[in-house]
């Protein structure tokens, strides 16, 4: 807890994001309500696919979206 705040990776990413829009260098994903629900419509997606699953026997990596581009990436 910092100054009577819960730290988390979501609150990290929405600090983060926040802090990088003030300082101009993120441009349009600096809304974190946006990028949260985006995210986790995402996970669902894939999770419905079976693609969010240890076994996923499929490509190798993990499945990303490019929130701005929408494209799929695999890491």
């Amino acid at each position: 807890m910092v100054d009577g705040r819960v730290f988390s990776c979501r609150t990290w990413v929405r600090d983060a994001l926040e802090e990088l829009g003030k300082q101009g260098v993120i441009v349009g994903l600096t809304d974190w309500e946006h990028v949260q629900r985006r995210a986790l419509d995402y996970v669902e997606s894939k999770r419905k696919v079976g693609r969010w699953d240890v076994t996923w026997g499929g490509e190798r990596g993990v499945p990303m979206t490019d929130l701005l581009s929408g494209e799929e990436l695999i890491r």
